[in-house]
């Protein structure tokens, strides 16, 4: 296929190309986070409010602008609160999902930051994992600022409708892996 030349092992075929749903989606959401970030909002706003009326009695440039460090605070709350979902669904809208007879591939070509390309090998004993309309194949181990780590599922996420399809290619990549050479 074009553009796989030098990606794609000798021999190696594709079975399958689509992308995950552009919609926004309010995956991990925690009310306790989400709580949180509300009374981050309510007191940055509260403190901004307060700091322009005593601001007002300066004739200091900076103790006028002084208010507006407020508004940072308010924006970081605002993203961890909703914007979070909608930066999301923007990278999605730039995600492509291919698997071939031997490997997924997930790239990322976002107009902000850099492209990314990841492949996961596929074979009889890789471990598939359904939750809703995402297939997950591989897992990644990821280290706390703490020295601890957690880890976190990749795969296919929001595939919609492209379900059964993926379903069927998976199963295609695990025989033909496991066959003989």
């Amino acid at each position: 296929m074009e553009g796989w030349e030098d990606i794609l092992h000798d021999g190696e075929e594709i079975l399958w190309q689509g992308r995950p749903d552009h919609g926004v989606r309010l995956k991990g959401t925690n009310p306790a986070q989400a709580l949180f970030h509300v009374f981050f909002i309510g007191f940055a706003i509260y403190w901004t409010v307060q700091a322009t009326s005593i601001s007002r009695s300066f004739s200091d440039g900076f103790a006028r602008i002084f208010p507006l460090f407020g508004l940072i605070f308010v924006g970081v709350g605002a993203y961890n609160l909703f914007g979070k979902f909608f930066w999301q669904a923007y990278v999605r809208r730039h995600t492509f999902y291919t698997l071939t007879d031997q490997r997924a591939f997930i790239a990322t070509d976002t107009p902000i930051g850099a492209k990314t390309l990841s492949d996961y090998p596929i074979g009889p004993s890789t471990e598939i994992d359904w939750s809703g309309d995402s297939v997950y194949f591989a897992r990644q181990r990821r280290r706390t600022s703490k020295g601890g780590s957690y880890t976190v599922k990749t795969g296919f996420e929001f595939l919609g409708t492209q379900v059964p399809e993926v379903q069927r290619a998976l199963k295609t990549a695990r025989r033909v892996k496991a066959a003989p050479q």
